[in-house]
């Protein structure tokens, strides 16, 4: 059976290489240097954690790590590095501020993002640029084939590529005709739609979790994910029995489960069943005020991708409007064809035009359930679900930022969300997320205090990944 579904693997990959036209990328968006000792002097630190700046300090970085930290020297510029210190790259941070790298902890890195009216081919290596482009250091692929990501992750250890820390899971978990089977088969043709039920895993059993999880570890995987949600309203959705029988039976392995839910139902039905993490928000439901108080005091964090769901409002409305930064990182070809009235082809399409009906009804609910969930203490991290048509990498999450910040999150809140608290998701003790000695140099080099003015993360006058300076070229 293995040879098969490999074989069909294989396939599925060349198909979506090559079916679409080709996006005219810009593959000169960030140029890069290799691994470099730098030091950047007599700067101040958001660390990821503190609602204060640590106030003078001198970074020295080598082989990618943070070494030392130490209060600046009370001496000139010039004279700033010790003897000692053999740093190739000194930067001088006065008035200037740098904290961890950003995280994304939702992507899919192996699309283009294009609706199904108009398909476009992904580039995969350009998608990982346009990430750090904006500065995002580490993501988490939450469906794709793992055995694809896993290469990537090679090349990109090996230095044959340039892109952000990657972790991953395989496709998701889900019930026969539950999501994401609908979506994905929405723009394969005949007979690739077929692959998708083979492709995807399914479970109809209680019995069936442990064989399926078993297989399901032998993937290249950093954790697990699930689907219990309707997307769109009325397809199957998991039920809370054998949701709970696969997360026993993950945790059992070691393996932390993320799962996609979308009603306040899903997530309490998650959270009960043991789940880790909830990928997305409540989106398609009001929320009661002792539902939010139950979520919240479980402690799962919640990766609430409410630029996505907007988007797709927008689409539905013929009303989106590419960002500044949209337009600086998706190509035309893309660009033009969700564009106000022609995103309004959504409503056209099957399945897509029953989700945005559902995004109608329930989008009058969405600020004040974040307004419920926080007064209760909820941990809300930030994501995007990039690369989907109205999520793309890199540009979606400053879009994401705003509508936090909009729905009542602070400056704080948000730092601490896409970096320390994203870090935490899945690992006890992350080497990244986080300014501390050992951690992975993955840094942004600021103008201003995030914490003052969180535009300023927007602008980074230097990005750093893993000792690498990463430069914008536009």
């Amino acid at each position: 059976m293995k040879l098969p579904i490999l074989i069909l693997a294989v396939i599925l990959c060349l198909f979506t290489r090559c079916a679409g036209i080709k996006g005219s990328y810009n593959e000169d968006i960030i140029s890069f240097s290799e691994k470099q000792n730098i030091l950047i002097f007599n700067v101040d630190i958001f660390n990821g954690k503190d609602s204060v700046l640590i106030k003078n300090q001198d970074v020295y970085i080598a082989d990618g790590r943070i070494q030392q930290i130490v209060p600046a020297q009370n001496i000139k510029p010039k004279d700033a590095i010790p003897k000692k210190i053999d740093a190739s790259k000194r930067i001088n941070g006065t008035g200037k501020v740098i904290m961890p790298g950003l995280i994304d902890s939702h992507v899919h890195l192996a699309s283009s993002g294009s609706p199904p009216w108009q398909a476009v081919r992904p580039n995969v290596e350009y998608n990982l640029r346009a990430y750090l482009y904006a500065g995002i250091t580490t993501v988490y692929e939450l469906a794709g084939l793992s055995g694809k990501t896993h290469k990537l992750k090679g090349k990109i250890n090996d230095g044959k590529i340039v892109g952000p820390n990657i972790y991953n899971a395989h496709l998701p978990i889900t019930v026969k005709g539950g999501h994401p089977i609908p979506m994905a088969k929405l723009g394969a043709p005949f007979p690739l739609k077929n692959l998708v039920d083979i492709l995807v895993p399914t479970i109809a059993e209680e019995e069936e979790a442990v064989p399926l999880i078993k297989k399901y570890t032998k993937n290249n995987i950093d954790y697990i994910k699930m689907v219990c949600d309707q997307l769109p309203s009325g397809i199957p959705e998991m039920q809370p029995n054998l949701l709970k029988a696969l997360v026993k039976e993950a945790h059992r392995l070691g393996y932390k489960v993320f799962v996609h839910i979308g009603s306040s139902e899903n997530a309490i039905n998650a959270i009960k069943a043991g789940a880790d993490v909830l990928a997305h928000g409540i989106y398609r439901s009001s929320l009661s005020d002792n539902d939010a108080k139950f979520i919240a005091q479980s402690k799962v964090p919640i990766i609430y991708t409410i630029s996505g769901f907007e988007n797709a409002f927008q689409f539905s409305q013929g009303k989106f409007i590419a960002s500044k930064w949209d337009s600086l990182l998706l190509p035309k070809e893309i660009l033009e064809t969700v564009s106000q009235s022609q995103g309004a082809k959504i409503n056209k399409v099957d399945l897509m035009n029953r989700f945005t009906e559902d995004i109608r009804k329930s989008r009058p609910f969405w600020k004040e359930n974040i307004a419920k969930l926080r007064k209760h203490g909820a941990r809300i991290v930030v994501g995007t679900d990039s690369t989907l048509p109205g999520t793309y990498p890199g540009s979606s999450y400053f879009q994401e930022i705003k509508l936090l910040r909009e729905y009542g999150l602070s400056n704080l809140e948000i730092l601490r969300g896409a970096t320390s608290y994203n870090a935490q998701l899945f690992l006890n003790d992350p080497d990244f997320g986080t300014i501390e000695e050992g951690k992975r140099a993955d840094l942004l080099l600021l103008s201003a205090n995030p914490l003052i003015q969180l535009e300023a993360i927007e602008n980074p006058e230097k990005i750093i990944a893993g000792g690498r300076i990463i430069e914008r070229n536009n």
